[in-house]
């Protein structure tokens, strides 16, 4: 199950250790996470990086 979560810092996930926040984070770890994600509507409301 994916879990959203909301001002979450992305310095450890950069290798310039910029400390910039991502207004929603969501870390998918199995391809039954990113199936539940994408199924949710969250992404079609919110801009998506992947």
């Amino acid at each position: 199950m994916h879990h959203i979560q909301e001002n979450i810092s992305l310095k450890r996930y950069n290798t310039f250790g910029i400390d910039a926040n991502a207004r929603y984070f969501c870390e998918v770890r199995s391809k039954e996470d990113l199936i539940s994600l994408m199924g949710s509507g969250f992404l079609k409301k919110n801009f998506t990086i992947f």
